[in-house]
């Protein structure tokens, strides 16, 4: 095996482990250390080299990107931008412990976590061994201790048997999780288990998990690996039976959505943060406004139906046959220019002296308004030629050229 392991059960033995993690990290390489639920395969996450390294010892592409860990919510403004105050009241409350917030990387920062769409998923762990080590060297990217697809380490051994000929060491601080929890609340870790969803079993796919993050959150638009995968390996894919999933909430959209439910319950988040939703309350949220959204379309397409057909009725009445008759002008006098050219000619050029101008015109030619177009009436189509000429000629005449033409 090519890792060298470091048992911490005393404080030499910490204090040793910290500088060989330490030397491990500054040189591009990767690590694994214990969390609060299960082992992480660790690098500096801002080596571009240990993160590349971190997923190839994985099995892993850039589109399944390591989440980040801080050692206090003090740091949470180096790696993140756009924070709102919500999360710091999250944070007061259950950091360190088992929540993953989902927000806007600080874009100035010189890392490359891989496909993240400009987001960063974070986590402050309830572990004594992670959190020293991350006060002394800074955030780490953290994924869990195995190979992808495989269960994931509890303990250093197991750790081991996976990633011992890729890292550079592994830190044993025997069985994870530990019986403190995995939460900054002791409050109801048999609830949390009761919550924690299927896909967190052994060997299970995180499709569920993913899927759901990809819907919400910027930086998972790729299918069912994503940057909110949780930081000590809470992926379904990843975590033990006996592991709790840290919760994930997505913190980029407004209100806050929980992506996956672990070991903060939704009911604790809500105690502080009233108006987070749950991925299920959301949809249904979307479904209802869609509805509504065809209702209302629905409702102003009958209202313009019934103001079109309020319209062609009154049409109507104002250019019917029965409205008053227009003034009618008197015949020209008897053999003047102006009989001739109106049309009061007789059989012959005769003139006709009762001959009347043909001028009963009603009040309806004087409305230029064009009638309103009903959606069900049919609308006149122009004649073809053939029919044109069908019209005027007759059928026979097309008939008759054409059989002169064969």
């Amino acid at each position: 095996m090519k890792a060298k392991l470091y048992p911490v059960s005393s404080e030499t033995e910490v204090s040793e482990a910290i500088t060989a993690a330490r030397e491990a990290l500054n040189s591009h390489e990767t690590i694994v250390i214990p969390t609060d639920t299960v082992y992480g395969i660790a690098c500096d996450a801002f080596s571009h080299e240990g993160v590349a390294k971190l997923l190839s010892d994985k099995g892993r592409s850039r589109t399944m990107p390591p989440p980040v860990m801080i050692f206090d919510q003090a740091s949470l403004s180096g790696v993140a931008d756009e924070i709102p105050d919500e999360v710091y009241e999250l944070g007061r409350k259950f950091w360190p412990g088992a929540l993953t917030v989902i927000l806007y990387s600080y874009p100035s920062l010189n890392w490359d976590l891989g496909d993240t769409q400009g987001t960063v998923a974070v986590r402050v762990p309830n572990d004594e061994f992670a959190l020293k080590l991350l006060t002394e060297h800074g955030p780490l990217a953290v994924s869990s201790a195995n190979k992808t697809g495989q269960q994931a380490a509890v303990n250093a051994q197991q750790a081991a048997d996976q990633l011992g000929e890729n890292v550079s060491l592994i830190v044993d601080a025997g069985d994870r999780p530990t019986s403190a929890g995995s939460t900054k609340e002791s409050t109801a870790a048999s609830d949390s288990t009761s919550q924690a969803p299927d896909t967190d079993a052994p060997g299970s796919e995180d499709t569920e998990t993913a899927d759901s993050v990809a819907e919400s959150a910027p930086a998972a638009e790729t299918t069912k690996d994503t940057p909110t995968e949780t930081a000590e390996g809470t992926g379904s894919d990843d975590a033990p039976a006996q592991a709790l999933p840290s919760t994930i909430l997505d913190c980029t959209c407004t209100p806050f959505v929980v992506v996956r439910e672990g070991a903060i319950s939704v009911e604790a988040l809500r105690e502080v943060v009233p108006s987070i939703v749950t991925r299920a309350e959301l949809d249904e949220r979307n479904e209802l406004k869609a509805k509504e959204r065809a209702a209302e379309g629905e409702t102003h397409a009958a209202a313009g139906q019934e103001d079109l057909d309020e319209a062609y009725e009154q049409w109507d009445k104002e250019h019917s046959q029965g409205s008053e008759s227009a003034r009618r002008a008197g015949a020209p006098a008897e053999g003047s220019i102006a009989s001739a050219l109106m049309g009061a000619v007789g059989v012959l050029g005769e003139v006709s002296a009762s001959a009347g101008i043909d001028q009963q015109r009603t009040r309806q030619y004087r409305n230029n308004t064009p009638k309103p177009v009903k959606r069900d009436e049919a609308q006149a189509q122009p004649f073809s030629a053939q029919q044109a000429r069908a019209l005027v000629f007759g059928e026979q005449t097309e008939k008759t050229e054409s059989a002169s033409t064969d």
